[in-house]
């Protein structure tokens, strides 16, 4: 039987560590969803069983690859040293239309509108408004467990209720209305 130097074993070791720490901290990272925010998407029966769904995260290039719809991980505002999960509901630009109580709300550059799919139980974009972009540490590509739903995404196809005029769509708003108080 072949035994290894223990020096090799520690540095394969070591090196193993390291680079699994810079390649979690950088580019993908797994972790547990718990919480209702965003039932029925993620972990569905948490209530009910503490049954939690495990996500894979992509956390490089992120701000270049935003799409309303996306479900992402972000530092709480309200409480910095937790993460958050959320659906993206509007870009930098857009306008999301509120109740009827509030103002419509337009996203500045460098934000976004971030929503549970559970409005019952979620604190987002409602209650604290846009959120920085910076904020956003990781954007949902799957989930990887349990084994019975490896690879689905539940959140894709998910309607939200909140109203959203699109960046483009406001600003062609705009310079039409431009245009017709200078040409009127």
């Amino acid at each position: 039987m072949l035994r290894r130097p223990p020096i090799r074993v520690g540095l394969w070791t070591v090196g193993f560590i390291t680079s699994w720490i810079f390649f979690t901290d950088n580019y993908y990272e797994f972790t547990r969803i718990t919480g209702t925010s965003m039932t029925p998407s993620l972990s569905p029966k948490y209530h009910e069983t503490g049954q939690s769904d495990w996500v894979w995260w992509r956390r490089h290039n992120l701000r270049n690859n935003l799409q309303r719809g996306d479900v992402v991980r972000f530092y709480s505002p309200y409480h910095p040293d937790k993460e958050a999960v959320k659906r993206i509901i509007a870009l930098p630009g857009d306008t999301v239309i509120l109740d009827r109580k509030r103002r419509p709300c337009r996203v500045p550059e460098g934000h976004v509108w971030i929503e549970g799919d559970n409005w019952r139980a979620t604190r987002d974009s409602n209650t604290y408004g846009p959120i920085s972009m910076s904020l956003v540490n990781g954007k949902a590509v799957q989930i990887v467990w349990p084994l019975k739903d490896f690879g689905s995404r539940p959140w894709e196809g998910f309607r939200v209720g909140t109203k959203v005029v699109p960046g483009k769509l406001v600003k062609m708003q705009e310079e039409e209305l431009l245009n017709r108080i200078f040409q009127g």
